[in-house]
């Protein structure tokens, strides 16, 4: 039964994760963190942290396919590379932070399996 309310619980929070505004998430998410104790806390912050991943990993694909258009683009070079450089920062700054957000969430499941059920 406890194990069954547990995973409600999680449940419950990767509900709210997933459909809560940027400026509720950002709050919910102080939350989660300041009182994560059990495995299910940390298993719920590592899964937010995932799917901050694929955001960002889904961003990094959107500036890759820009950045081709831009490469493919025939008129105004001069513009035309500035642009090809400012995608090509952002395709970095984004998988940067896949990488960042990924060990984040391994560092959660690390907690989760040390954490008190």
């Amino acid at each position: 039964m406890r194990k069954t309310a547990q995973w409600l619980m999680l449940a419950v929070t990767l509900l709210a994760v997933i459909t809560a505004s940027p400026t509720a998430m950002a709050r919910d998410i102080e939350q989660m963190i300041s009182s994560a104790q059990t495995r299910a806390d940390h298993e719920a912050l590592a899964v937010h942290y995932e799917q901050e991943a694929e955001a960002q990993r889904q961003k990094e694909g959107q500036h890759r396919k820009i950045r081709a258009a831009y490469e493919r683009s025939g008129s105004y070079k001069a513009i035309i590379s500035g642009m090809i450089q400012h995608c090509t920062l952002l395709i970095r700054k984004y998988h940067e932070l896949v990488e960042v957000n990924l060990e984040m969430a391994k560092m959660h499941r690390q907690l989760a399996a040390a954490a008190p059920q």
